[in-house]
């Protein structure tokens, strides 16, 4: 009897000691299933925060590309650019051609888009092998570049119905003109869009000796086709290659646009008069400003700095009282020299500027002087 109840007790103790630890591989699946639920959502937000990245293969929606929305938008004295519609929901417009740049908006399937160019190189995202677009945006990006339709941002090509099979057009410098001044340049550009090649004649410039001359190619050129690539160019002629300086850039008239010797610094010229332009200076890696203002004639680049001035007028209402007690020092004790009054008695008129040196790395200002110019 004794040894019948001590086995009954043993196997009692066995089966508790089963149970026990029965229940704790239960309670370990159950803590693997939670953390797989887990992560699984975590992925699941991530790729519905950011379109371009890698989805698994099962989970990948099924794009479809149409091109019913598609059109060329041809425009009197500007490029050609073309409409259509985004694919899908949750879009990301990015401030550049890159899936770390700045988010800047979003698009959903059916919204209309114009664009206005192509980036230079392919990306491979999520699948797809395709191009960066620009395209032109309703938002406000106050201190940023802005182009001839104002502010502009990047969207992926397998978001946009548009032909798949669109490559950028490339370029090739084929004769160069004769030179008459060494700070510019004029070439023959050819422009191969998959076969069907254009020339168009470029004027290039350059700051100082720079090896490179600097030309621009955009929608606001009536030779560009929404497929080229876009922005500011840069020309080597010892070589006779061409490199992509910036996204950014326009050539409107006889504005022009110019890039540091760093290529972190891009100019952008808005005058149309021999005189006194409108300038601005822009970071090349962000697009954001970094000087406004105008300069007269020669930037005097130096490598690290160049001179702008503010020209004294009634017309100016901005002048700060440190310039206009620098152009009052001036006025009282440098004359007017007699050809300019001269030339003033017939109808010109003369001004006075005040010179200062602007520093990229820094973003500070120093006075560098003033000086009469004679203007119409």
């Amino acid at each position: 009897m004794k040894r019948k109840l001590l086995l009954i007790g043993l196997a009692v103790l066995l089966g508790m000691t089963g149970c026990a630890k029965k229940q704790e591989v239960l309670q370990e699946t159950a803590a693997n299933e939670n953390a797989e639920e887990l992560a699984a959502e975590t992925l699941v937000a991530e790729n519905a925060e950011e379109k371009t990245e890698e989805l698994p293969e099962e989970t990948k929606p099924e794009i479809v590309v149409s091109l019913d929305d598609f059109k060329l938008e041809p425009r009197q004295y500007f490029g050609t650019c073309a409409v259509t519609t985004v694919n899908d929901d949750n879009v990301n417009i990015r401030a550049m051609p890159d899936t770390a740049a700045e988010k800047i908006g979003k698009l959903n399937k059916g919204d209309t888009v114009k664009i206005k160019g192509f980036s230079d190189n392919q990306d491979f995202i999520d699948g797809f092998n395709g191009y960066w677009l620009k395209i032109a945006v309703d938002s406000k990006r106050e201190g940023y570049y802005t182009d001839n339709d104002g502010y502009f941002g990047w969207i992926f090509s397998k978001y946009v119905n548009i032909d798949p099979s669109t490559e950028v057009s490339t370029f090739n410098v084929v004769k160069l003109n004769p030179q008459k001044d060494k700070s510019r340049l004029s070439f023959e550009l050819e422009i191969d869009r998959n076969g069907d090649i254009i020339t168009n004649t470029i004027y290039s410039s350059r700051l100082g000796n720079q090896d490179f001359y600097t030309f621009v190619w955009s929608d606001d050129m009536p030779d560009f086709k929404y497929n080229d690539p876009v922005g500011t160019f840069k020309y080597f002629p010892d070589t006779n290659k061409i490199g992509h300086a910036t996204y950014m850039g326009s050539e409107c008239e006889s504005a022009w646009c110019l890039v540091t010797d760093d290529n972190k610094y891009m100019m952008q010229d808005y005058g149309t008069s021999p005189g006194v332009r409108g300038l601005g200076v822009y970071e090349i890696a962000t697009g954001k400003s970094v000087f406004e203002g105008s300069y007269y004639r020669d930037l005097q680049y130096d490598g690290e700095s160049i001179v702008c001035c503010e020209r004294i007028s009634e017309w100016n209402t901005d002048i700060s009282a440190e310039t206009k007690e620098y152009a009052k020092q001036f006025e009282q004790t440098t004359p007017v020299p007699e050809d300019y009054l001269k030339l003033k008695a017939q109808g010109m008129d003369v001004s006075t500027i005040v010179l200062y040196r602007f520093n990229f790395e820094t973003k500070e200002t120093e006075y560098a002087g003033c000086q009469y110019i004679l203007e119409q």
